[in-house]
């Protein structure tokens, strides 16, 4: 199937299943709460999904 680490979230539905694999290894990643705080964002009720600079450079930052 290929490395699904290094592929952004195009939809809500991939942000949540990003959220999950990162929740796993939550205990080796230091201000983990802080660097999803951009995905966070996303996941609220009523927010169009845009995938932009500040998600980009949190994700880089935790892969």
């Amino acid at each position: 199937k290929g490395d699904h680490r290094n592929v952004t979230p195009t939809n809500l539905k991939e942000l949540r299943s990003l959220q999950g694999r990162i929740q796993s290894i939550r205990r080796f990643i230091s201000n983990l709460a802080m660097r999803c705080e951009p995905f966070n964002h996303l996941l609220r009720k009523g927010v169009k999904f845009e995938w932009g600079h500040e998600c980009q450079a949190s994700f880089e930052k935790i892969k």
